[in-house]
């Protein structure tokens, strides 16, 4: 029997559509049958503080991250409170988070519109942490918000180069 051509996106799509063991198809299958489309990560009033935030970031040789799981930023290490702390942080996110060039996180930025929130294990993981977090309003208050940003992380920096030195 000749041997037939099969393109490889097909031969790897059969890999994955073959029934599981309970006989349902896998879940790249469903994938392959599915529409998927990307959509905004950001609601428009993110996605200004977003816009702003880049700005103000690239000014000081930052980047920024939107929607950062907490689970990314912190490492909980030892003690009988590590499992538990860990929990607190599980499924929690901040806005933004301003990055140097080496990927650590500098500056944290959650967007909080007219009412404060402060989630009170959010406050202290990033106090304990050493990063300054920062609850901002947006909106009408964008400017603000901006030039306050930007003296905080000059503050930051220039207290990073003096630690440096």
């Amino acid at each position: 029997m000749p041997l037939t051509a099969v393109p490889a996106y097909r031969r790897f799509a059969a890999l994955f559509s073959r029934p599981q063991a309970d006989g349902r198809s896998s879940d790249y299958a469903a994938l392959l049958e599915a529409s998927v489309a990307a959509s905004p990560m950001l609601d428009n009033d993110r996605r200004a503080l977003f816009m702003q935030l880049c700005c103000v970031a690239h000014r000081h040789g930052l980047h920024v991250a939107p929607e950062v799981s907490l689970d990314t930023i912190f490492t909980v290490k030892g003690g009988e409170a590590m499992d538990r702390a860990q929990k607190a942080l599980h499924g929690k996110r901040v806005d933004f988070v301003l990055l140097n060039g080496s990927a650590w996180p500098v500056l944290a930025i959650d967007h909080v519109g007219e009412n404060p929130r402060g989630d009170r294990a959010k406050l202290r993981a990033f106090e304990r942490a050493r990063i300054t977090l920062l609850e901002v309003c947006g909106g009408a208050a964008l400017e603000d918000d901006m030039d306050y940003i930007d003296l905080v992380l000059t503050d930051i920096l220039d207290e990073s180069a003096v630690q440096a030195a």
